[in-house]
């Protein structure tokens, strides 16, 4: 795991200066403190930090291929690097290294961009052709590593974060208000937008290539809901278990000490039980909590470990967590992110580097086996349609309006608000409002007349629609229609970024089996019907891990990883977010109308409405914009 960084000025009688990489690296020295490398030819110039895990003594980048002509820097992992490696060497590559990163740039030189093809891992690289002066950067199919960029008056730029381009001179530091609308609409800014004009993600499954003609951008993967299987439900859960076994295994390949989250939910004591199959020796595990009873789920994480005979760690996470560490996850999670989870991560991120350089994580379970219980809800919405509308608005819509505000987690309340909410949209944009934090007439509230005049549109869910109502397989299932926008949103633009940003802070490795693209493929052949039978989530999992989990963790339902916000904001913190609002500079320079935000925080305070996510994306905002603007 490393940071990557590069610049391609299309002028060739251009230079790069040696330092302007070395500073951008420097900006991202947490993503690999164990050493760095740099590439200069001309008007072109690499750089990279890298954190050791594979190969630890001869892995350091750039790394040539055997003329030197091709050099590559990598961020992420190979994890079929040797089965690729035996296979180049038969065909006569002489390999310097053990290491993974090598394996990319012989076969680049092999098959150019049909490389991709054969590659197995979580990664953003680029490999640079001396001869030709090209330059291919390609991120991985769904999106586990990021990648942003800069092109704009002959300069490309691109890094694995998003400081390392802003420092760069020339680099025009102006915001873009559209993507700002998004992100005060989901907390969050769906690619290939950034919170900067002119400045990009590569989206997952995608590579570019730059020469001095220009930029072209190109898909190489995606997913496909078709061909389903006809076997009998129990040759596919066997299979399933096959392809978790496999997966896992091959992504516990690691020179340095590896451990795993362990929640306690299915998703990670799956894993856990699969590690310790695999491994033979005490797993170090790792779990946050609260002292609030409703958000802390250590009892369950403390049951896996005793079950699996790992060697756990708790941490407790609380107000006094957020206040000294807001600044610095602001500052990792540099393209303006404000998920809560953000929290507890950075938290269990720096837990476990203290004892292990690599973790395996759960993410993406729920959106492969349909674990959100936002599916349930889109499956009800029918019924519910169903009902007289005159006994849904004067009965049901009324009675829903009248239940006191609670602060618990995911509670009653909150859920019976959101899906009337979200019963007048169309199942698309149905599904889409349980992740929406701002509605498009709050944002013309909250918005000052300039900024609204700039912005080209306020209605966010296009970013979504593009992915759910254009799905590369337009007549598929409503429910794989679902799954589709999840991975390739949500899980991408929200989830992998927070786990990606806030361990990396800690300069941790983090690895995701359940987004190995082969699985993923197979998870999209499985018929809609199996993936939540009888309304039952995670149903193939479950009967997969059926023998190998406590029932109480197979029967648990869902929870998720959430953080008692709308408490903290409402007691111990509702100073110290009224302090840090009122000063920060935004807050003074007229973004906002005047007194948009004293109405939120004073609907919370006086319990009228769960102001949490709002006032939450209000405070990353506030800071982000002193830290970055």
């Amino acid at each position: 795991m490393c940071g990557i960084a590069g610049i391609y000025v299309r002028d060739e009688t251009k230079n790069i200066e040696r330092d302007a990489i070395v500073s951008m690296c420097e900006s991202i020295r947490h993503r690999g403190p164990d050493d760095k490398g740099y590439i200069l030819e001309g008007n072109i110039g690499l750089g990279m930090r890298r954190l050791s895990v594979i190969d630890l003594t001869r892995g350091n980048q750039p790394i040539p291929n055997e003329d030197k002509t091709l050099w590559v820097i990598l961020n992420g992992e190979i994890y079929n690097y040797l089965d690729l490696r035996s296979e180049l060497i038969k065909r006569g590559h002489v390999f310097s290294t053990d290491s993974d990163t090598e394996v990319i740039v012989h076969l680049y030189e092999e098959k150019k961009e049909k490389c991709l093809d054969d590659l197995s891992g979580m990664f953003a690289f680029a490999v640079l052709d001396i001869r030709t002066k090209t330059l291919f950067i390609a991120r991985d199919r769904l999106g586990v590593k990021p990648l942003y960029y800069y092109s704009k008056n002959n300069n490309f730029i691109f890094a694995s974060e998003l400081k390392a381009i802003i420092n760069v001179p020339g680099f025009e530091q102006k915001l873009d208000l559209d993507a700002l609308s998004c992100f005060f609409s989901l907390n969050y800014i769906p690619a290939p937008a950034t919170v900067f004009k002119d400045t990009k993600q590569l989206l997952a499954g995608h590579y570019l290539v730059i020469t001095k003609e220009g930029v072209k951008v190109k898909k190489y993967w995606d997913i496909h809901f078709d061909g389903y299987f006809t076997d009998r439900e129990d040759a596919i859960v066997d299979q399933l278990e096959y392809l978790l076994k496999k997966t896992t295994h091959r992504m516990l390949k690691s020179d340095v000490p590896l451990g795993a989250f362990l929640s306690g939910g299915l998703d990670s004591s799956a894993l856990v039980s699969l590690i310790t199959e695999s491994c033979g020796e005490n797993l170090k595990t790792f779990s946050v909590g609260f002292q609030e009873d409703s958000y802390d789920e250590t009892y369950f994480a403390d049951l896996a470990a005793g079950a699996f005979g790992t060697k756990h760690h708790n941490v407790l996470c609380g107000p006094d967590d957020l206040i000294r560490d807001l600044p610095k996850i602001v500052w990792h999670a540099d393209n303006l992110l404000a998920d809560p989870a953000m929290l507890p991560l950075y938290c269990i991120a720096k837990l476990a580097r203290e004892q292990v350089t690599v973790c395996i994580s759960g993410d993406g379970g729920d959106e492969l086996f349909s674990g959100y219980p936002t599916y349930l809800a889109d499956t009800y919405l029918k019924y519910y349609r169903m009902i007289p509308a005159f006994i849904r608005k004067s009965v049901i819509e009324k009675t829903v309006g009248l239940l006191p505000v609670s602060y618990e987690k995911l509670s009653f309340e909150y859920r019976a608000k959101k899906f009337i909410e979200g019963a007048r949209f169309p199942a698309g944009k149905a599904h889409y409002w349980w992740r929406t934090i701002f509605t498009d007439d709050e944002k013309k509230e909250l918005f000052s007349e300039d900024v609204l005049r700039e912005m080209t549109s306020m209605d966010s869910y296009p970013v979504y629609s593009r992915r759910y109502d254009n799905c590369f397989d337009k007549n598929i299932h409503p429910f794989n229609k679902f799954m589709y926008a999840d991975l390739k949103v949500w899980l991408t633009d929200n989830n992998l970024i927070r786990v990606d940003a806030m361990s990396m802070a800690h300069s941790l490795e983090v690895r995701v089996p359940f987004l190995d693209h082969e699985l993923v493929e197979f998870m999209a052949r499985v018929p809609p019907e199996l993936r939540m039978k009888n309304g039952q989530l995670k149903y193939l999992l479950k009967k997969a891990m059926r023998h190998r989990l406590p029932q109480q963790i197979i029967r648990r339902k869902k929870s998720g990883w959430h953080v008692p916000l709308a408490k903290w904001f409402h007691s111990d913190l509702r100073g110290y977010i009224t302090e840090v609002l009122n000063d920060a500079k935004v807050m003074n320079s007229g973004f906002f109308k005047k007194g948009s935000i004293d109405k939120i925080l004073e609907a919370h305070f006086k319990k009228k409405s769960n102001n949490a996510f709002k006032i939450w994306g209000l405070l990353v905002f506030s800071r982000w914009h002193d830290t970055f603007c």
